[in-house]
């Protein structure tokens, strides 16, 4: 009799557990249900990300579970993919220069801004407190690159010459995937606290080349404007400007350089068109 009753009452007591762990698992809910494909989400505390294609081409959207509001991110015009959150920031890969590109998003201060737009792919982004880290083409097979945030400075992490690619980071270490030995196997590396790995120099230098640059077809294109300037050619000037701006606020040299070379070629149209 004791043997069936306490049968009955560990059956009871498994019973209970399905039963809360049955309920704990039933605890579902929409987060966006929108009417087009939304994918690769992402979620640090209380924010989700996600890579959304309702407007006809990739953007990146969240959702705040706290005030259940959902909101866009990136709605540039060209494809943003692969989000990654920690804390306030926001980070993806963006094909608005006509190359996959790292580029960001300031949750707090609602302030987008680029990481890395060095010319070939940058993609795969993932970030830990100040650091970003991704996949990168430029020396003509794929390595990992990093960004630190906090001081605007962009690293190597592995260039070992063959391919590296999925990184994730956590705290002060990256890992990632390295077919250096034939098969795909798994390095990472430890970025020492107050280092960069293999720092790259700033920009600066250039930055003010291209400054220069500016400065004089500026001096060129005021000596040709006529009296009434043509509406095309003011929109043009007026973008050039913008890039000038945004180069002059910024602490960050690869920024100014890009925003800069962005003006060259603006106002090189506009000498073309007068």
């Amino acid at each position: 009799m004791k043997r069936i009753k306490a049968l009955v009452m560990v059956v009871i007591f498994l019973l209970a557990v399905v039963t809360v762990i049955s309920g704990y698992l039933m605890e579902e809910f929409p987060i966006c249900t929108e009417g087009h494909h939304q994918w690769d989400p992402a979620i640090y505390d209380n924010i989700v990300v996600w890579q959304d294609n309702r407007n006809g081409n990739e953007d990146i959207y969240g959702y705040d579970l706290s005030t259940h509001t959902e909101f866009p991110i990136c709605t540039e015009g060209h494809d943003q993919r692969d989000p990654a959150i920690y804390g306030n920031t926001v980070v993806w890969e963006d094909n608005r220069n006509g190359n996959w590109d790292i580029y960001g998003y300031d949750l707090s201060t609602h302030t987008e801004f680029p990481i890395c737009t060095e010319g070939h792919d940058q993609r795969d982004p993932a970030i830990y407190d100040n650091i970003v880290v991704w996949r990168d083409n430029r020396n003509g097979n794929v390595d990992i690159y990093g960004y630190d945030l906090s001081t605007h400075t962009e690293f190597p992490i592995c260039t070992e010459g063959s391919i590296q690619e999925h990184p994730a980071i956590y705290g002060n270490i990256v890992v990632w995937e390295d077919v250096r030995n034939g098969s795909g196997d798994i390095y990472g590396a430890v970025m020492k606290e107050g280092e960069s790995v293999n720092p790259v120099p700033a920009f600066w230098p250039v930055a003010k080349y291209h400054l220069k640059e500016v400065n004089t077809l500026l001096s060129e294109i005021e000596g040709k404007l006529p009296d009434d300037v043509p509406e095309d050619i003011q929109d043009l000037l007026d973008e050039a400007q913008e890039h000038i701006n945004n180069a002059n606020k910024t602490g960050n040299s690869i920024y100014a350089n890009n925003e800069l070379l962005k003006a060259l070629k603006l106002l090189n149209e506009v000498l073309s068109k007068l």
